[in-house]
This record gives C-alpha cells, structure tokens and sequence, in this order.
C-alpha cells in the first residue's frame, strides 16, 4: 500500500478517494478500495473502462466500506464487462457504449449487497415533456411528431405560434390565409394548409413576398400544401390538385414589359388570363414542354398577344378573344381547327335538307326540285312543296287595312322577295286606273229663288 505523509509534521494519513479512473483492460482484474489498496487497480468514483477481451471486473470487499459507497463504470469498449462481487457472483454487466451506476446498500457481508441500474447508453436522458414544442408532444418519456390541428370558416392569418400546425378552412366562398412576413417568421418555418370548404381558399404573402415566385397562390376545394418560409419569400411542399377542381388561374397584366416569359409556376395555371392595356404588340413566351393553355384575352388596345416558346413559332390572338393552344415542346399552335367539308355529309344527296330526327340524332328529308320550298313536318320529316301551300295555310281576313302587307316576286330585283302594303296597292291602282278612265265634269246649276206672296197688299 502506498503511504502518505502530511506536509506539516511528517504524518502518515490515510490515502484521499480516487474522483476518476481511465483504463483499459488486458483481463479478469479485481480492485481494491483506495483507502487500503495493496495492489495496482484501485477502484475510482467514475471509471471509464475498456476491454482487449470479454473480461469481469471484480469489486472490492463490501465490509471494509460503508453503506452507500458508489461508483460510476462506463464502457468505452467493444465487449461487454461483467461486474462480480467480491465472493465471486455477479452484480451485473455493462455493455459497450453502456454506463452502470452502482451502490453498496449492505456491507454485513463481503460480497454485500449492491443496487445497479443502468445510467445511459451513450447520451443523458432528459424529460421528453420539458422538451416538448413546436411539431413535438411528449408521449411517455420519449418525443413524438405531433401537428395540430386549427379549423377556420373565415379568413386566417398565420403567425409564429402557427409554426408546425395544420389549418382547416370550412369556407362556403372565398377566403383569404395571410402570412405573416417572411423575416418575422424566419427560415424553416413551415405551415400546412387544407381547404375543406367549398370556395377558394387564396394563400396570400405579405407586402411583395411571393409564393412559388407569385404573388398568390389559390387552393381549389379539396387542395393542400405545406408552405414552407426561405426567410425571404415561400416555397410550396406536396401541392395537391383536385381531381375535380384541377384548373387553376394565372392573371398577368401585360400593359408593360414584352416580352414576358411564363416561369414553370406560371406555366402550370391551365387558365392563362392576360389583363391591362397595351399601346403595341405582345409576346408571351411559355416553357418549351407539352402542355395545353385556355387562353383568355382580356386585355385593352387594338393589337395582338402572341403566345409561343421562345425559340418557336406561335399563335397570334386579338383582343377579347378566348382560344384553346397546345404546346409540342417546339411550338405553340392552336388547338382547334375549323375546315369546309369537301364532301356531302354522309347520306345526304343534293336539294335534302338535314333535320334533327330525335334526341343526338340527324336525318335527311327527300330531295326537293327548283322552286319549291321546304315546309315543316312537325315531328315529322319536311317536305318539299310550291308556295301556294304556304299562302294557304295561313288565316283569312276579311278587310285589309292601309299597314298589312303582302309578298311579292320583285322582277326588277332577279325576282327577289319583296313586299308592299295595302296602301300602296290601293294608291298604284289609282293611278293606273286614272289613265284609262275620264274623270266626270260636274256642272253646278243655280238654285232658283221662288218668292209667293200670301197678303193682300202689294209688294
């Protein structure tokens, strides 16, 4: 045993407990207490050991301590350590990346009696609720992703308690989630957004922020997305489109600024509405990928809005126009095309007409011949007559009046239809029967004045 001398009258005192202990193990090895060591290996408060091999670590005699003498024995190694008490049996074992705190609870014996529970495996345990927050719910002793869950039928506005949280929007029209500025929110900062309602739910940045490079972005009944702040500006994560409301829209005003070119964001709106007023031709250049378009021009200005990749031709529309383009991946080209047919349509024959039969079905009436004309069968087919049948058909009446008017074949005009009112029939027989008769002369006669006289007397 190693003695020590005081330094001030040149005593033996006892050896002071060792605090630390690093070594590696070669073999079985057995300690002794600091306090009356004779050997190498003194056991130490905290001891962090390793192994060659798969060795056993025999703790020092039990009665020649107190009760609640401790030690802390970490495994650096790779093999397991088992821990034997002083008569052999074991206490124990620590396995590598393992730390074991024990404890003597009684020393009556030379084994004793030893507590031995296992202290961490590599890092300290900590309290899961403690560290519970944003995204996190403490469940038991462990940490579990969590996102909880905000209904809204209104308008919302996301702040920093929002951080991990998923919003509901119940909205029967449209609403609008706000986001609070990028540089309050900071970089990492996410939110889920789900519209459960049945109107558009329209994600909005602040000020000039954008999402997806624009400045809105609209969710569709049944749409989501996580959107997730850079700092500066949002990004999307796991975008979803409804099956039933897939067709989204951009609005760009093109009064300033030819040519624009449509970023891939841009791009993925199938509804492309241009706005403002221009004062010369525009061109708007989309991604050179196939793709489709419903372009709607409602725009100002009496110039045209070409729409084409930037490296391929084309399709120039004017304003207040609505076209459907398709893309090739070269060129943009219209989608729709209209062409006169170079033949009959099928079944008819020259001089039929064609009549809906019933319900998505046609037909065709008999050929007629020159100068008929067709009259209405009712449910039936129409046929084919002169127009004497047409006069027929219609109602009596007894006196014309100077206003109704009658048809007539105008030969001066190809024998093209014509009309003329009773009063103009009334008028052109007169002067026509003015020439063929001499008007009588009428001789007005004096009235002869008779004077009788009924007195006696004289006039």
């Amino acid at each position: 045993m190693t003695t020590y001398t005081e330094v001030f009258g040149s005593q033996t005192v006892p050896p002071s407990g060792c605090g630390y202990l690093s070594l590696s193990l070669t073999g079985n090895t057995i300690f002794e207490w600091p306090e009356i060591a004779v050997g190498t290996y003194v056991m130490a408060d905290i001891m962090e050991l390793s192994a060659t091999g798969t060795y056993t670590l025999t703790l020092p005699a039990a009665n020649t301590v107190s009760n609640g003498r401790d030690v802390l024995i970490r495994n650096l190694g790779t093999t397991t350590i088992t821990i034997l008490g002083n008569a052999g049996l074991t206490v124990g074992a620590v396995a590598a990346g393992e730390a074991k705190y024990l404890y003597l609870k009684d020393n009556t014996t030379v084994a004793g009696l030893w507590a031995i529970f296992t202290f961490g495996t590599g890092a300290s345990a900590a309290d899961a609720a403690s560290l519970a927050g944003y995204g996190m719910v403490a469940t038991s002793s462990t940490l579990s992703q969590a996102q909880a869950v905000v209904s809204s039928s209104i308008g919302y506005t996301v702040a920093s308690a929002d951080r991990a949280k998923a919003i509901s929007f119940s909205n029967a029209g449209t609403v609008t989630c706000a986001l609070t500025t990028a540089v309050t929110l900071g970089n990492g900062f996410f939110i889920s957004i789900s519209n459960q309602g049945s109107g558009t739910v329209t994600v909005d940045p602040a000020g000039a922020e954008t999402i997806d490079g624009a400045a809105t972005k609209d969710l569709a009944p049944g749409v989501s997305l996580t959107a997730v702040c850079n700092g500066t500006n949002w990004l999307s994560v796991g975008y979803g489109r409804s099956t039933q409301f897939q067709f989204t829209k951009l609005v760009l005003d093109v009064s300033a600024g030819t040519p624009f070119t449509l970023t891939s964001t841009q791009a993925a709106n199938k509804l492309l509405y241009f706005s403002g007023t221009i004062t010369g031709n525009v061109i708007v250049n989309v991604p050179a990928v196939v793709a489709i378009y419903y372009v709607q021009c409602a725009y100002a200005g009496a110039y045209t809005l070409t729409v084409k990749t930037a490296a391929g031709t084309g399709v120039a529309l004017n304003v207040s126009t609505n076209s459907i383009l398709y893309c090739d991946g070269t060129n943009v080209v219209a989608a729709q095309t209209a062409s006169t047919p170079t033949a009959n349509i099928s079944g008819g024959v020259a001089g039929a007409l064609v009549y809906q039969a019933g319900t998505g079905s046609t037909a065709f009436s008999a050929a007629g011949t020159s100068g008929q004309v067709a009259v209405s069968g009712g449910t039936g087919t129409p046929t084919w007559t002169d127009g004497g049948v047409i006069t027929h058909g219609y109602s009596s009446k007894t006196t014309p009046v100077n206003a109704d008017e009658m048809l007539l074949s105008d030969s001066a005009a190809a024998y093209g239809g014509a009309k003329v009112t009773w009063a103009n029939v009334k008028a052109t027989l007169k002067t026509y029967f003015d020439t063929l008769y001499v008007a009588p002369t009428v001789v007005t006669a004096p009235i002869p004045v008779i004077i009788s006289n009924q007195s006696f007397g004289g006039l």
